[in-house]
């Protein structure tokens, strides 16, 4: 799996002072629970949802509650733009960072490091005036959403499940499906077709499958791979031939823009696809949030499952509109996976 900080986004749009804005929104405000959404603030909306746990439509509530709910607090969510610019924009949907709590024994002035995902709430809600209270957070959805997707980067980012997720055969083939139907999507919005024949389809396909599997996801070039991409198309041409336009078109999975390049020259009489045209359509196809979730796939899960329970989490609703389409390429079937490994 690629680091978020070995993204072409993550660094085109988050370097020097965005990086700077992200490391003091941290240290300065979110380690002191300046923008932090407590317990108190959305009791009528947890009470909602603690009526729930036992609703297999969310199976990782009562896991999710608990890390909310834990002294440490290893889930926080804030929201550092109630009322104006927050310095974590709504592309960035959680922040990997610590909690430091005071220890459960009041005798005692030590102070405890517990490792914490801050979930990132802007434009979702807001502070009442006195902020006594959190408003405008639908519990089944958009809590539950921002709860869950803590849990998922919580299990993948500290508890060290993401190579079991990932190296899961159900995952990867239906992951890879979705994938590529969401960058096929955002390529024909911003060029045109491939071509017409089954031939051209199945090709663009397949290496947009191989980019996932070789770049996004940064596994090792094997026969598995090939396979793995092969099954997640429809397709109509052999294994074989898609190969061996993949070798002679000299395709490139270094990078999100090298991909686009060549990708581009292959299929669209040699011009390259634009970078920043591709991200644009992209955005307007699967909401405003999922920019870095071209490239980090832990990005890509969160937001897929908001859109599946109908949140607004970075503008996901988008996604939401389109899991008709999504769900013949295996969306409840990743779903069920993903959460029956975390649980």
């Amino acid at each position: 799996m690629r680091k978020l900080a070995d993204t072409e986004l993550y660094n085109l749009y988050l370097s020097g002072k965005g990086q700077t804005d992200l490391n003091n929104a941290k240290n300065v405000q979110l380690y002191k629970n300046v923008g932090v959404i407590t317990p108190e603030q959305i009791s009528v909306e947890l009470e909602q949802l603690k009526s729930r746990t036992k609703n297999s439509y969310f199976p990782l509530l009562s896991k999710g509650l608990a890390l909310f709910n834990d002294f440490n607090g290893r889930i926080k969510l804030f929201n550092l733009g109630s009322n104006s610019r927050s310095p974590v924009p709504n592309f960035i949907p959680v922040l990997a960072g610590v909690s430091v709590n005071k220890m459960v024994d009041k005798s005692s002035n030590s102070r405890k490091e517990t490792p914490t995902i801050f979930v990132n709430l802007y434009r979702v809600g807001s502070f009442s005036a006195d902020e006594s209270t959190y408003t405008g957070l639908n519990a089944a959805t958009d809590l539950y959403s921002a709860i869950e997707g803590g849990v998922l980067i919580n299990a993948i980012a500290i508890d060290g499940l993401g190579n079991n997720i990932f190296s899961d055969n159900t995952v990867l083939e239906n992951l890879t499906r979705i994938y590529t139907n969401l960058f096929s999507h955002a390529i024909i919005s911003a060029k045109t077709t491939y071509g017409g024949s089954d031939f051209q389809n199945d090709a663009a396909l397949y290496l947009i499958a191989r980019f996932f599997l070789t770049y996004v996801l940064d596994k090792p070039d094997s026969s598995l791979m090939h396979e793995i991409a092969y099954k997640s198309i429809k397709h109509n041409t052999g294994l074989k031939a898609l190969e061996m336009y993949e070798d002679t078109e000299q395709i490139k999975y270094t990078s999100l823009s090298n991909f686009l390049k060549t990708f581009g020259e292959a299929f669209f009489n040699g011009e390259a696809i634009n970078l920043l045209e591709f991200e644009t359509k992209w955005t307007k196809d699967n909401g405003e949030g999922t920019m870095l979730a071209i490239e980090y796939v832990p990005f890509l899960l969160y937001f897929l499952f908001a859109g599946y329970h109908r949140a607004t989490l970075g503008g996901s609703v988008r996604l939401y509109s389109r899991m008709p389409e999504l769900e013949k390429f295996g969306m409840t079937k990743l779903y069920n996976q993903v959460t029956s490994i975390i649980r």
